[in-house]
């Protein structure tokens, strides 16, 4: 996952994340069509312990496998490295993606 870099208080900067998948030995995107829920789940630099839930929109095509979440004002408060992770239920389960950094 690369890194990204925000700023304290930074507010409609738009963060994306590819889902993706193994199947029959490839990777490919984890396709989003049909999910019911859709969300990030940030951990704060100073309270690794607090999950802060966001709701994340399926970018389109819902195919390839796109999450996207616009942060809002105030929501990045605190200076230091955040934990950020998908959470998406559809009629077929319930998944987390790995963790990225930023």
């Amino acid at each position: 996952m690369p890194v990204i870099k925000l700023r304290e208080l930074d507010e409609g900067t738009e963060i994306i994340l590819s889902l993706t998948e193994i199947s029959n030995g490839a990777t490919q995107a984890f396709d989003l069509t049909g999910a019911t829920t859709t969300e990030f789940l940030f951990r704060k630099p100073n309270d690794a312990r607090t999950v802060v839930a966001k709701s994340a929109n399926v970018v389109v095509p819902a195919t390839d496998g796109k999450l996207s979440y616009v942060t809002e004002n105030g929501f990045l408060d605190e200076v230091g490295r955040w934990i950020v992770y998908a959470h998406v239920i559809n009629p077929n389960g319930e998944w987390h993606s790995e963790r990225g950094e930023f």
